[in-house]
């Protein structure tokens, strides 16, 4: 259902993402997410103008915040599990 609304908001979406060097992982997300977002808030969103600043807030919040779903699944687990650097031995 949702897929009119966002389909028109991609390009949108896409300069987002470009802008902030959004990660594609955290791009999959969030398209999934929008698209089993509740469909008839996305209607008046986009009926009333407000979805440009909606879509804009929800990006950055799935970027930047770290408290984002994305923040969970990936970004703390690179910073928890992060390769041990290897010492060169200089004799």
């Amino acid at each position: 259902m949702n897929n009119d609304i966002i389909v028109k908001w991609i390009p949108f979406l896409e300069e987002l993402f470009t802008k902030w060097r959004v990660d594609p992982d955290c791009q999959q997300m969030i398209y999934l997410d929008l698209l089993l977002y509740d469909y008839e808030t996305l209607k008046k969103l986009d009926e009333n103008k407000q979805i440009k600043f909606w879509l804009v807030r929800f990006v950055k919040n799935y970027w930047f915040s770290e408290t984002s779903r994305y923040h969970y699944q990936y970004r703390k687990y690179y910073e928890r599990y992060k390769p041990i650097p290897e010492e060169d031995e200089d004799d």
